[in-house]
């Protein structure tokens, strides 16, 4: 991509990742590499809780476009397709890396 392109902002956020140093630092690879797993291990089984389908039938008629929702074959907007997929990865997620706040 070069600087007179017109770019979504999809595609300038996924050149920007692509193009990010990797890390030396162990610790956070492994941190990052876990909290992606965990969140597509999250999503999938999630896409069949009450709450992601329920969405996903309200939202049926809202039109289609070009992302992906999981647990479905119709692609959505990116914002329906946003709001549907972390539904689904919050559904089944018992947030195991919750810190509580100290008083």
């Amino acid at each position: 991509m070069n600087a007179t392109e017109d770019v979504t902002a999809s595609q300038a956020y996924a050149s920007w990742a692509a193009e990010a140093p990797v890390s030396g630092d162990k610790a956070a690879m492994t941190a990052a590499k876990s909290a992606f797993i965990d969140v597509i291990a999250c999503m999938i089984p999630g896409a069949r809780e009450i709450s992601a389908r329920t969405l996903r039938k309200a939202s049926s008629g809202w039109g289609e476009g070009p992302c992906t929702v999981v647990g479905e074959t119709k692609m959505q907007s990116a914002p329906l397709a946003a709001l549907a997929n972390g539904t689904a990865a919050h559904a089944l997620d018992f947030d195991d890396n919750f810190d509580p706040a100290k008083a």
